[in-house]
């Protein structure tokens, strides 16, 4: 899907999720007629708990742009939140909003 930053607004499709002691979420997903579990690491987590229906791509990375000691490039995180987003996509974990709204669901 190529959509432009602006309109790539992540939305969780599946409330079945929890964030564990050590931060990291797990999320539990009925997609595809299927049972399965993903375990996410923490940024992986950080980025899923921002999937709001709110905050567009650019938002999510410049918040994770905050938390890296290390300090990567801006570019290099929106890539990585952009791949990551695309994975949960493609996973059926979340949908961008325009995709909502076109089917009336949001």
């Amino acid at each position: 899907m190529n959509l432009e930053d602006h309109s790539r607004i992540p939305i969780r499709v599946t409330n079945l999720w929890r964030c564990g002691e050590d931060s990291k979420v797990t999320i539990i997903s009925d997609a595809e007629f299927r049972i399965r579990i993903f375990k996410i690491n923490a940024v992986g987590s950080e980025i899923w708990k921002l999937c709001d229906g709110i905050r567009n791509e650019e938002d999510i990375a410049t918040i994770l742009q905050d938390s890296f000691d290390n300090r990567p490039t801006f570019e290099v995180i929106k890539s990585d939140v952009s791949k990551f987003l695309n994975y949960l996509r493609d996973q059926w974990l979340v949908l961008w909003k325009t995709e909502l709204e076109a089917e009336g669901l949001r």
